[in-house]
């Protein structure tokens, strides 16, 4: 229905809105925090013991909390799984348009702090690493997009990271 000449509109907020780090996003019953953001080598853990990537990455630590006290959450990783018939991907932009490449380790290696698909219980948390290519010198932000149906929710959850 229009609004009348004159009439004011309450605005609606959506739930896809940029929530800026340090700050959680929200969506249904999930809260997703980013708990660090850092450059550094890697700390791997595969079949044949602890290591390292070669080079340094940008590895963003996540903290994912069930807010609901009767509903226990199933996640899947937003680093991706091996097969997937849907979007289950972070995806990394900065302010400058760069989309930034997710790294894997293959299936032997994986970076320490993660988790692959766990259950999350009634108000608990749990954390999570992405690791990604270093993002260029002149950006000033970075857009972390998440899908929200990784923990059984609609949407996405959209954190900017400033730089």
């Amino acid at each position: 229905m229009p609004a009348e000449k004159g009439q004011v509109i309450p605005a609606i907020k959506s739930v896809e809105e940029w929530i800026t780090a340090p700050t959680p996003a929200k969506l249904g019953d999930v809260i997703v925090k980013v708990s660090a953001v850092k450059v550094d080598r890697v700390p791997l853990k595969g079949v044949s013991g602890e290591g390292q990537s070669l080079e340094p990455l940008l590895m963003v630590i996540l903290e994912v909390t069930n807010t609901n006290p009767n509903r226990k959450i199933d996640y899947k990783s937003w680093a991706g799984q091996s097969v997937s018939f849907e979007r289950d991907l972070a995806s990394l932009t900065d302010n400058n348009g760069n989309n930034y490449k997710r790294i894997s380790f293959g299936f032997s290696d994986r970076p320490i702090g993660r988790s692959e698909s766990d259950s999350i219980y009634p108000e608990k948390a749990l954390g999570d690493i992405l690791v990604f290519e270093i993002p260029l010198k002149t950006a000033t932000a970075l857009d972390l997009e998440l899908p929200a149906s990784n923990v059984g929710e609609k949407g996405f959850f959209k954190i900017r990271i400033p730089a």
